[in-house]
């Protein structure tokens, strides 16, 4: 929870906006913990060098898999510039912990991370959960001895191939992969592939499962819970060790730089970082004085889902979001939505506050299907 001050500086500007949520039966647990930096630019700077992640040029990358190890891939970085990194961790009861800032210089960089020809070891397959409600989904997991990306190919087996396939960049031991817009009552067949950070691939058997009735696995294991907040066991900055032929020494641009991490718990987490032109102070950056007031959150993308997503929700629990409306989808002016009337969380949903549960925008007891599927009239 962050300090009561950080609070107060908020309420300069947006008394109406907290006397009125405040006002709502149901709340966002992140209001409930005044937790506005969670989602909104905030002008206090949390980094002691930079705040990273109030910088508008800084890049991120996200591990949404909970896991114990982790890395991240920055490509392209300048062989000779100057880099900073932030870490951030989240735990499954949103405890939360942060890095230091790794300052590092690729060219300099002594550790490497060498392909060693062998492709992940796939283990432990399992239809973790069917989900049968407004639009029906299937969660997949599996281990690999080594982290490397996930991928689920899908389909029924009357079709008898892969139609489908819903897959994962972020380099992981511990695979969860979410299937949506599954038929019920319909039997499907499924494979999963992994491939590590170079490429080695391993393709799994044939697996099927059945949508005829709900189910969820997860919610059988009882994980006995502690009060420490996550942290780090291990953290290196490693090159990539490319192909012959890929980088050559006058080259200035590095293949691939890997901020590998190990912590004390499963989490997600975020790997923020920036070119740091001089040691001492980054040029060209716009502070968050400039910045708050006029950019409502991070970025515009995130206003609409990766918020949501990235700090607790998994994206299809319910509804698809990111999909444009189209055909007979007609979505009402009261509700709002992203450039291309696409879909996004907040278009059910209020960010805040509500008098209806889930933060909803409508009751969900009455039909709300109707009010965009104009064809179920």
């Amino acid at each position: 929870m962050p300090a009561f001050g950080d609070e107060l500086e908020c309420l300069k500007c947006h008394q109406k906006v907290y006397e009125e949520i405040i006002k709502s039966p149901y709340k966002h647990p992140d209001f409930i913990q005044r937790d506005c930096v969670g989602c909104h630019i905030s002008k206090r700077s949390s980094f002691p060098d930079v705040n990273i992640s109030e910088n508008p040029k800084a890049m991120r990358v996200n591990l949404r898999n909970y896991d114990e190890e982790h890395i991240a891939i920055l490509n392209n970085l300048s062989k000779d510039s100057i880099y900073q990194v932030k870490i951030m961790l989240r735990d499954k009861d949103g405890r939360k912990n942060e890095s230091e800032i790794l300052k590092f210089i690729p060219s300099s960089i002594s550790e490497i991370w060498a392909n060693d020809m062998t492709p992940p070891v796939i283990s432990n397959i399992k239809v973790n959960s069917i989900d049968i409600s407004v639009v029906t989904s299937g969660e997949i997991g599996w281990e690999t001895d080594e982290l490397s990306d996930s991928k689920v190919e899908y389909g029924t087996t009357e079709d008898g191939d892969y139609k489908y396939y819903s897959n994962s960049d972020a380099y992981t031991k511990k695979h969860i992969i979410k299937l949506n817009n599954l038929e019920n009552k319909k039997k499907y067949h499924f494979r999963v592939i992994s491939s590590d950070l170079f490429g080695n691939k391993t393709v799994s058997d044939d697996y099927t499962f059945d949508v005829s009735k709900p189910f969820n696995f997860n919610q059988t294991l009882d994980v006995k819970k502690d009060n420490n907040k996550p942290d780090f066991r291990m953290v290196k900055v490693m090159r990539l060790k490319p192909k012959e032929g890929i980088m050559r020494e006058k080259d200035s641009v590095m293949p691939g730089v890997a901020i590998y991490f190990a912590t004390s718990s499963e989490v997600t987490s975020v790997v923020e970082y920036t070119v740091n032109k001089t040691d001492n102070n980054i040029k060209g950056i716009i502070s968050t004085e400039d910045i708050h007031g006029k950019v409502i959150l991070k970025t515009i993308k995130e206003v609409g889902i990766d918020t949501c997503v990235e700090r607790c929700h998994r994206q299809g629990a319910s509804h698809p979001v990111g999909v444009p409306s189209r055909g007979n989808i007609k979505i009402p002016d009261n509700l709002p939505t992203s450039e291309g009337k696409v879909i996004i969380c907040i278009t059910c949903h209020m960010p805040h506050g509500s008098k209806e549960r889930y933060l909803a925008r409508i009751d969900f007891k009455t039909d709300i299907c109707v009010l965009c599927h104009i064809d179920r009239l």
